[in-house]
């Protein structure tokens, strides 16, 4: 399971930038984390123009990244899991740009639309893909050929649901 532990870490990065460089802390987007309020750190100043606008894509980078790349772990189906997870995002950041949300039915919880339409979050979201497609490939193709597995339904074994 080297591949959900990478996956994990990507996840851990992309939260990471929140308490670390932006201005609203998370548990102000989430109210249900207001408990780590007292701990949480100041953001960093961001000084080189590059950095902060690494900083604000690296979350949707990341989020698409590693939810692909878990699902691609547990599955063993790469391609669609980067492209679900992709279709998934986009979706989420289509949400927040207000010519959608006419669209979306009241059902639709509030925290959903906050936030801020941006066509490079859409990029992010697209590299992000591609990136735990090519780095899923890779994990697989290395447990292929050490003979350390892969996933147990496709290196030879049965599906559980088959006798």
């Amino acid at each position: 399971m080297p591949l959900l532990a990478f996956a994990v870490a990507v996840f851990a990065l992309g939260l990471g930038v929140y308490p670390l460089t932006r201005d609203t802390p998370l548990h102000a987007a989430w109210p249900a984390l207001a408990g780590l309020a007292a701990w949480w750190p100041a953001p960093w100043p961001v000084s080189w123009p590059w950095a902060s606008e690494l900083a604000l894509r690296l979350p949707s980078f990341c989020h698409t990244c590693a939810l692909a790349l878990a699902t691609a772990a547990l599955t063993d189906r790469a391609a669609q899991a980067c492209t679900g997870w992709c279709a998934c995002n986009v979706a989420l950041e289509a949400a927040q740009w207000a010519g959608t949300q006419a669209w979306w039915p009241a059902a639709v919880p509030a925290w959903l639309t906050r936030g801020h339409f941006d066509p490079l979050d859409l990029a992010a979201v697209a590299l992000g893909a591609v990136t735990a497609w090519w780095v899923a490939q890779r994990f697989q193709q290395h447990a292929r050929s050490t003979g350390e597995g892969g996933h147990p339904w496709t290196s030879g074994a049965a599906p559980p649901w088959q006798p």
